[in-house]
């Protein structure tokens, strides 16, 4: 997963620092070394194991800390480790176990979705969806307001943002349900 301070796209406008800080979140160590993003810095945010691991075979460059002790990170533990650099806004490109941790965790305030007129299709592939690792229906749903609607050419641009959780116990009550 990559975080980054979503000043780029934002700070211009709020007094903000035209290049924000790029967080790459891993519980691999099995890293791009080679890469221009690490080899112009980045901050590395692992499980202690893999931090071990990945001091010294990372461009000087880079920064590792360790946001969890366990095999696995909690995006809790790594949000964390990000507000306390100073970081309150962020952009996240994360792949489906990481959208399955912060829809289940309640820390995803807003989705963008792209959608792209090139159908991938899958045969034989375990290849997961937008969300993995996560069950939300029936139980739990993740209701989102369209905030806009962009396109460029045949692609589609669309941002929600996301309203709290709602259980089926809620569904009688609530409006949107």
């Amino acid at each position: 997963m990559v975080m980054t301070s979503a000043d780029v796209i934002f700070g211009r406008r709020r007094g903000r620092p035209a290049d924000p800080e790029l967080v790459v979140v891993t519980a691999r160590a099995a890293l791009p070394v080679e890469h221009p993003a690490l080899q112009a810095g980045a901050l590395v945010l692992t499980t202690t194991a893999v931090a071990r691991e990945l001091r010294g075979n990372l461009p000087a460059s880079c920064t590792v800390l360790a946001a969890g002790s366990g095999p696995r990170l909690s995006m809790c533990e790594v949000l964390d480790a990000v507000h306390a650099r100073g970081h309150r806004v962020l952009l996240t490109e994360g792949g489906p176990y990481v959208v399955g941790q912060l829809m289940a965790g309640g820390l995803q305030d807003e989705l963008f979705l792209t959608i792209a007129p090139i159908p991938p299709g899958r045969i034989d592939t375990p290849r997961p969806g937008l969300i993995a690792g996560q069950e939300f229906l029936p139980a739990r749903r993740h209701p989102a307001h369209l905030v806009s609607v962009r396109r460029h050419e045949s692609y589609l641009f669309l941002r929600y943002r996301f309203h709290r959780s709602i259980t089926n116990e809620d569904s009688d009550t609530h409006p949107h349900a």
